[in-house]
């Protein structure tokens, strides 16, 4: 790493740090209060469990067989199950059969604004709670952290975790609201083998990673029904892990003259202009879905369709937990944190498959050390070329594992 590489890195870590600053010390300041003056219910009951899961939409998705877990540690007979989760896909954790009940959370209004963090704090600490269990590995101290202080539970257990998206100081001072802090065997465990590590030092001994599972529940809407497609994924969280959207339709015209699949284009409400764009390119049969379907109307398109090329995002994983076959367009930003999936749970399976370009700055937490605006692709996801992409596309096709 040159010297003016390891300058760019440092300043895209601090505008990451600066960035979380204002949440930080707003939840520290309500927080304080709220202990100070509103006491935690006295009556804690030690069979309610308060889980707290406030991540993504695609982390929620590895998670899912992990949830299922918990009842072998807290069978229903005896526990009660809360599930803190994230609004974006709170609904869909309804329909396991696992919780209790589930309490959605607007992140970036319990982050953000005053009243609101109140409510839910004031809330979360008259819920009686004797444990509260935080399994994400990479805390928030404005969400997850901020939750298990105000809880009142007398046990209190999550990760010791990294500083991959908080500075030390503040996980120096939200370690002593736990009673219980795990330490991991490795920095580089995949999150399904993150996930299966905190089962286990939890008591649920030799849990081994295991793929996601969802269940397709709902119907096609009518105009697919019958068709075989394939799906485009080409949104991401930000510009720097979006393959180009040329590339993507290069893609499309291959797959459909090869296969004769209509092409269906899938994403958020503010990847609308990456949708329209690609309609645009795209010669062939295309369909937008873009900002049109629910969490449950995506899993459902996603779990028949006959193929999805995704970014790095939860599409790829909806599509190894509805069994379909995938292409992901990976960066190095999170490499094998999240996917490539371990061996051990893909042995067999010829779904998940990864285009990628190895560079030596694999890891970076996407605190990029080359000076590209956060509107286009890193240099590991642009250098991804078409022709790799569809050469793995082909061996999918033909079977190959």
């Amino acid at each position: 790493m040159t010297f003016k590489q390891y300058i760019t890195r440092t300043v895209n870590k601090l505008r990451v740090h600066l960035g979380a600053l204002p949440g930080n010390l707003l939840s520290f300041i309500i927080d304080s209060v709220l202990v100070l003056t509103v006491r935690a219910k006295k009556h804690v009951s030690s069979d309610k469990v308060l889980v707290i899961r406030l991540d993504a939409i695609g982390d929620f998705v590895l998670w899912t067989q992990y949830a299922k877990a918990l009842r072998k540690i807290y069978p229903s007979e005896k526990y009660k199950l809360i599930l803190l989760g994230n609004r974006l896909w709170s609904e869909l954790a309804t329909d396991f059969d696992v919780f209790d009940e589930v309490l959605p959370l607007n992140t970036d209004a319990y982050k953000t604004k005053i009243k609101y963090h109140w409510q839910m704090a004031k809330k979360i600490r008259s819920g009686g709670f004797g444990i509260a269990l935080h399994p994400a590995y990479s805390r928030l101290f404005a969400l997850g952290d901020s939750i298990i202080r105000i809880s009142g539970a007398k046990e209190k257990t999550g990760f010791a975790g990294d500083n991959s998206v908080e500075l030390p100081v503040w996980k120096t001072i939200s370690n002593r609201w736990y009673s219980n802090l795990f330490f991991s065997v490795s920095k580089e465990l995949n999150e399904l083998e993150r996930n299966a590590e905190f089962l286990n030092k939890l008591g649920l001994k030799n849990f081994q990673p295991v793929l996601p599972s969802l269940e397709i529940k709902g119907d096609l809407p009518g105009y697919l029904k019958g068709k075989k497609y394939y799906i485009l994924f080409p949104g991401a969280a930000v510009g720097r892990r979006q393959w180009e959207t040329f590339k993507f339709a290069e893609i499309a015209e291959m797959l459909n003259e090869k296969t004769g699949w209509t092409g269906v284009i899938c994403g958020g409400p503010s990847e609308k202009i990456l949708g329209e764009e690609l309609i645009r390119t795209i010669k062939s049969p295309v369909m937008d879905f873009v900002g049109k379907t629910s969490l449950d109307e995506l899993i459902t398109i996603i779990g028949n369709s006959q193929m999805v090329i995704a970014n790095e995002t939860s599409a790829v994983h909806i599509a190894a937990a509805t069994g379909v076959k995938s292409v992901c367009l990976l960066g190095g930003g999170h490499y094998g944190r999240f996917v490539p999936y371990p061996s051990s749970v893909t042995a067999g399976k010829n779904i998940s498959r990864f285009s990628f370009y190895k560079m030596p700055c694999y890891g970076c937490d996407w605190k990029c050390i080359y000076q590209v605006s956060k509107k286009y692709p890193a240099p590991c996801v642009s250098n991804i070329t078409v022709d790799n992409t569809w050469e793995i596309i082909e061996e999918l096709l033909n079977g190959k594992s």
